[in-house]
């Protein structure tokens, strides 16, 4: 069995389990069809006389577009979704990879040099999976991925190392 994290050194690799095949069909499929449909809506009344654009249509097919470019999102966040940290001295960069686009590095400078950890259950209770949270100072940080809490034992133990 393949474990969710991966560490090496100061930087810890966290995977997405993939989500259930057919939910990431249904997200694809209404995020292609999202991205379609006002680009045909265009297409047609440009080429189409009887067809007019309205402001409104414009709107609407704006606000569709940016709603399935977020579905679109979610959906490779559900198939290839990775959390990349790296702990420095001084500092933890974090970065969202999507598989096909990363979000930009985030920099999180730590108060005195220190970090403190706290594993926040998520779900129910048979579940045994969590996230990792980490603060600073007043700065509270973390991961939006669920692995299992045995897991994040094992990270925290690993990373407590390099904070004494």
């Amino acid at each position: 069995m393949s474990t969710q994290y991966q560490i090496n050194e100061r930087q810890l690799l966290l995977r997405v389990k993939k989500a259930p095949l057919a939910i990431r069909i249904i997200l694809y499929v209404i995020a292609i069809a999202g991205i379609l449909l006002p680009i045909i809506a265009t297409v047609s009344a440009i080429l189409l006389p009887t067809t007019t654009m309205s402001i409104v249509n414009i709107i609407v097919m704006t606000a569709l577009l940016f709603i399935s470019l977020f579905i679109f999102r979610l959906a490779i966040w559900n198939t290839k979704g990775e959390e990349e940290f790296y702990f420095a001295d001084d500092h933890v960069y974090y970065q969202a990879n999507y598989g096909w686009f990363k979000d930009k590095r985030k920099r999180y400078n730590l108060t005195d040099k220190a970090i403190s950890f706290e594993i926040r259950s998520i779900g129910s209770s048979d579940d045994h999976k969590g996230v990792l949270l980490m603060q600073s100072g007043t700065k509270l940080f973390g991961s939006a991925v669920k692995v299992p809490v045995e897991d994040l034992k094992i990270i925290i133990a690993h990373i407590k190392q390099y904070y004494k």
